[in-house]
């Protein structure tokens, strides 16, 4: 073989070797650089409206606003984060006073829907949310309710694993309901609505015409089903997106006392019920149950590493 051909075959496999290397190298730093599914791990901010954002909605109602709303405000209603935008959704206008110290918190009032705890208003509440939501910019609505505690950069990491622009659900399994009579029974597999859920866009975009212009309160009453049973049975009969079931969101219905205290950080929601003996909380020290009976202002100080808890 001429010398000068063999230099030059040298030169072109030491050429694609180069490239070679330079490929795997971006793809390596690329890789390092895409956020991991821990808390520690937060996508870089961005302006409210780009498709990673979160209209994350609080559901809360006029009887329960004294109660329930002034722990929230103390602890995780003040974690502001560039990427989350949070609303409380309620029935009566007296929560207004709750957000006027708590930046960037904003109101939403469903008057139409009535007040109380009834199927057929809570249905017409969850549409309220979702047409909100359908009217920002957001990427992701997240429901949850005022006994929760939301752990917002748990959120964030979450999502990061998701794409808005593909139709997902997301949330905590609860028990198949079942609907329909006979031969014409129905499971619905849905997220509890008490542990919170997230919807991408893209997947409330398929599925509209079942939602939008009293179509979802209508399917509610029809089906006789929960607003979060109905959601189920929207998202999979419309736009066939299955629920991604994912741990980290809990209710009050789980023994939290069970959550061992170094996971709490990886939590994405938590919640309390105070009516049984013992309370169901979470394990957390802290202040005293006088103090701090849902336990939400201890973990807030675990979570933000606080040492003077108050």
């Amino acid at each position: 073989m001429c010398p000068g051909r063999l230099i030059s075959r040298r030169r072109l496999l030491a050429a694609g070797l180069l490239l070679a290397a330079l490929v795997w190298m971006v793809l390596r730093l690329t890789a390092l650089g895409q956020p991991t599914a821990g808390p520690a791990s937060v996508p870089a901010a961005q302006p409210v409206g780009h498709s990673g954002s979160v209209l994350l909605a609080v559901r809360t109602s006029g009887q329960l606003h004294s109660l329930r709303l002034p722990v929230l405000a103390r602890t995780w209603l003040r974690d502001s984060r560039p990427d989350i935008q949070i609303r409380l959704f309620s029935d009566m206008p007296s929560v207004k006073e709750f957000v006027k110290l708590l930046a960037g918190v904003g109101v939403e009032v469903s008057s139409r829907c009535g007040q109380g705890h009834t199927a057929s208003v809570l249905c017409c509440r969850l549409a309220h949310e979702i047409a909100v939501f359908l009217d920002t910019r957001h990427g992701w609505w997240c429901h949850f309710d005022d006994d929760n505690y939301v752990n917002t950069v748990a959120v964030e990491a979450m999502l990061a694993s998701y794409d808005s622009r593909r139709p997902w659900y997301i949330g905590r399994a609860s028990s198949d309901a079942t609907y329909g009579r006979g031969s014409h029974t129905q499971l619905v597999r849905f997220a509890t609505g008490g542990a919170g859920f997230c919807v991408s866009r893209a997947a409330l975009m398929q599925a509209t015409k079942g939602i939008l212009h009293g179509q979802f309160e209508s399917a509610c009453a029809r089906l006789r089903l929960p607003d979060d049973v109905t959601l189920g049975h929207i998202l999979w009969n419309s736009s066939r997106v299955r629920l991604t079931h994912v741990d980290e969101f809990h209710s009050h219905l789980e023994p939290l006392a069970a959550l061992p205290r170094d996971s709490l950080a990886y939590q994405v929601s938590l919640s309390y019920f105070l009516q049984r003996h013992p309370p169901n909380t979470v394990d957390v020290e802290g202040l005293d149950r006088e103090q701090d009976p849902t336990r939400f202002i201890s973990l807030h100080c675990l979570l933000h590493g606080l040492r003077k808890c108050s």
